[in-house]
C-alpha cells in the first residue's frame, strides 16, 4: 500500500508499506483524507524527534475495511474520523480527568508497519499518511456525511482549537479573547470563542492574507502587525487593559511572552504553539499576583469520548466550519507539493487525497 514514511533523513513515499491486522479491540481502516499538521513536519526538521522510520500524520477520515472479532459497533465502509488519544481511563491522571497526562495517551511506541524489511513506527496512535492503518476501536468516531476532507481536520486542528477553548480556558459568555496565529488551529480557536459566546475576538497575524479567514472564523478585530509592533498594547488599546484569555498559537518566542502580558488580571494565558525544544521565555513575575495563569495542554485536553460526538453535531448543524479550512487537496502522490504549500504558510490546510 502507499505511504509516506520518515527515514530519519526525510521523507519518502513508497507503494510498499505494509501493516499487521487488527488484534483486540482494534479496527482495519482506509485512509480516505488527511491534514498536514505542523507537528508533523516538526519531526521532519528534528525538533520533536521520533525514532524512524515512521509513519506520520496525524489527522484522517477514513473508511472501516474490518475490526478485531471482539469489536462491536462498526461495518466495513462506516466513515469515521480518527482521535489521536487513547487513555487507559484506569490510571491516577485519567481518574482526575487529565487524560491527556494518562502514559498511554499518546502511544506506547509500537511499530505496527513494515517498511523496506523495517518494523516502522506508528505517531500519535494514527499515522494518517499511509493508506491503511490499525487504531482502537475507542478512537473512531462516525462522521455520517461530513466531507471527509474537513472531518480529518477533527483529529487535531479542530480538537485543539475547541479544547482549549472549552475545556482549558473555559471561555464563557461576554468573555474577551485574542487568538496569536490564525493556522489551522488558531481558526478553531476563533470559531470555538465564538460558539462559546465570547464578546470581542481579536486575530493577530502577520499575513496580510489572514484577515478574510479570522473575519470568516469568528473574529470581531483583526490585527495585521509587523514582527516588531507592540502586539500588547495594541490589543490593552482595543480592550481597555488586557482580555480574559489569550490564545498563542505561532509557538514563537516574542508572541508567548505577549500573550502572557496582554492577559488582563485574573485571565488565562494558553500556550498551544510549539516552540522548540529546550525553549526558554521570561516574563514579569508580577503578572502573577492578580490571579493571572498561564496554561497549556495537549490536544486541548480533549476526552475523544465526550468532545468528538459535540464537535460532529456542531460540524453537522454548521455551528462548526470545517470546509473552509481545507485551502488545497492534494493527490497523495503529490504529497511534497502538499508539503511545501504547508510550509510557506499559503495555506490553512493542505489535505492529502488518498482516493485518488
Amino acid at each position: 500500500m502507499r505511504g509516506i514514511v520518515f527515514d530519519g533523513d526525510g521523507l519518502v513515499f513508497t507503494d510498499a508499506l505494509e501493516v499487521r491486522p487488527p488484534t483486540s479491540g482494534e479496527v482495519l481502516v482506509r485512509m480516505l483524507a488527511s491534514g498536514i499538521c505542523h507537528s508533523d513536519l516538526n519531526v521532519v526538521d528534528g525538533s520533536s524527534p521520533r525514532v524512524a522510520p515512521i509513519v506520520l500524520g496525524h489527522e484522517g477520515a477514513a473508511e472501516v475495511i474490518r475490526g478485531a472479532a471482539d469489536v462491536t459497533g462498526f461495518a466495513p465502509g462506516d466513515r469515521v474520523v480518527i482521535a489521536t488519544i487513547t487513555p487507559c481511563r484506569a490510571c491516577r491522571a485519567c481518574a482526575a480527568g487529565r487524560l491527556s497526562d494518562c502514559p498511554s495517551a499518546f502511544g506506547t511506541g509500537e511499530r505496527p508497519f513494515i517498511y523496506d524489511g523495517r518494523a516502522t513506527g506508528r505517531y500519535a496512535n494514527a499515522s494518517t499518511w499511509a493508506e491503511e492503518v490499525v487504531v482502537k476501536a475507542s478512537q473512531l468516531f462516525p462522521i455520517g456525511d461530513l466531507a471527509p476532507a474537513g472531518a480529518s481536520l477533527l483529529g487535531c486542528a479542530v480538537s485543539t482549537g475547541y479544547g482549549n477553548v472549552r475545556n482549558v480556558a473555559q471561555v464563557q459568555p461576554g468573555d474577551t479573547v485574542a487568538v496569536i496565529g490564525i493556522g489551522g488551529i488558531g481558526a478553531n480557536v476563533l470559531q470555538t470563542a465564538r460558539l462559546e459566546g465570547a464578546s470581542r475576538i481579536i486575530a493577530v497575524d502577520v499575513n496580510p492574507s489572514r484577515r478574510d479567514i479570522a473575519l470568516r472564523f469568528g473574529a470581531t478585530d483583526v490585527i495585521i502587525a509587523d514582527r516588531d509592533d507592540d502586539l500588547v498594547a495594541a490589543v490593552r488599546d482595543l480592550t481597555g487593559g488586557g482580555v480574559d484569555h489569550a490564545f498563542e498559537c505561532a509557538g514563537l518566542i516574542p508572541t508567548v511572552e505577549a500573550a502572557i502580558a496582554m492577559t488582563a488580571p485574573g485571565g488565562t494565558a494558553v500556550l498551544i504553539g510549539m516552540p522548540p525544544r529546550g525553549a526558554r521565555v521570561s516574563f514579569d513575575i508580577d503578572a502573577l499576583f492578580r490571579g493571572r495563569r498561564i496554561v497549556g495542554s495537549l490536544n486541548g485536553a480533549c476526552d475523544p469520548a465526550r468532545d468528538f460526538p459535540q464537535m460532529i453535531e456542531h460540524a453537522k448543524a454548521g455551528r462548526l466550519n470545517l470546509d473552509d479550512q481545507v485551502t488545497q487537496v492534494f493527490a497523495v502522490a503529490d504529497w511534497a507539493q502538499a508539503i511545501a504549500a504547508t510550509r510557506s504558510g499559503a495555506v490553512v490546510r493542505s489535505i492529502l487525497d488518498f482516493t485518488s
